[in-house]
């Protein structure tokens, strides 16, 4: 079967390599499409990662697929179902999973429009930290997959201010169409003034910076970090008031939960996807595909087999 293989940084090579067999407790599955994690990927090809090469197939997070083969001991998930993934090493034709890291998918679904609801669930997940937003103020400050995504879950969780924060203005309008009360630059001073007086509820860094992560802990009385943030952060502690800093990092359970959580919306109509899919592309054209998204030519771009 064909996989990705970084080789080194910035060095990616279409590699034949075995197709693998499941032991008794996991399913093997045809991969269908995936999506590129925009920040997860930059970094692999920046060198981010300590050790090169990387395994075949890695990093590729987020997809969906057809289960074509199960192990004896799988009692619950039958060859033929589509399903969604959320893991590593699916830039491959064929991947090894536990059933329990599926969530199945009904035969009409839109194999392009699921793969992106691995990013989705991790960022449901991340906002149960938190607790309800019903009635809450929240700001977002990255505009990518994952900042847009927030913006829909914010909306679905009744939060009553949605402020969605960018240093480009390009995704200002998809931002509001999604459910964003406002959209507008990081460095909006009336908004920012606005809310150091009167602190939003939440805010959440989705964009990886580490001046961000500082803004928001200005603005908002508690702020999640769900992106990755490889730079230290200085951080002005407010005098006047309390103030929450907490870590978006997921245990797999919790990131299992969050897929079947974004499974559901997607379902109900209530998650869309399509809306942040700029392209589709050939799995083999990896190398291509990641210099579009590193140069932003593409907010969600989603490879599928040839």
């Amino acid at each position: 079967m064909k996989a990705i293989r970084y080789v080194g940084p910035g060095h990616i090579e279409v590699a034949e390599v075995p197709r693998p067999k499941p032991k008794a407790d996991e399913a093997l599955v045809e991969t269908r499409a995936v999506s590129i994690c925009n920040q997860t990927d930059i970094r692999t090809y920046n060198g981010a990662l300590t050790s090169y090469p990387l395994e075949p197939g890695a990093p590729g997070r987020e997809g969906a697929g057809v289960v074509v083969e199960v192990g004896s001991a799988v009692k619950n998930l039958k060859v033929g179902t589509p399903v969604a993934m959320l893991g590593s090493n699916l830039y491959a034709e064929y991947s090894l999973r536990r059933p329990d890291d599926l969530v199945a998918l009904k035969t009409t679904t839109s194999f392009v429009e699921a793969a992106p609801l691995g990013l989705a669930g991790c960022v449901l997940a991340a906002l149960k930290k938190v607790g309800s937003l019903r009635g809450r103020s929240v700001v977002v400050t990255g505009l990518g997959p994952a900042g847009l995504f927030l913006v829909q879950a914010a909306r679905q969780a009744r939060a009553q201010k949605i402020i969605a924060l960018d240093i480009k203005s390009n995704p200002f309008e998809l931002a509001k169409s999604l459910g964003a009360t406002t959209s507008a630059f990081a460095n909006d001073r009336e908004i920012i003034n606005a809310c150091r007086e009167t602190p939003a509820d939440l805010g959440v860094e989705c964009s990886g910076s580490p001046q961000a992560v500082s803004l928001l802990y200005s603005m908002c009385s508690s702020v999640l970090v769900f992106s990755h943030v490889d730079q230290s952060v200085r951080i002005d502690i407010p005098t006047a008031r309390p103030a929450t800093l907490v870590n978006g990092y997921l245990t797999d359970d919790e990131q299992r939960g969050g897929l079947d959580a974004a499974v559901r919306l997607f379902f109900q109509r209530k998650l869309l996807t399509r809306p942040l899919i700029t392209q589709t592309m050939p799995l083999e054209e990896y190398a291509l595909a990641i210099q579009k998204v590193r140069r932003g030519e593409a907010l969600k771009l989603v490879l599928t087999r040839s």
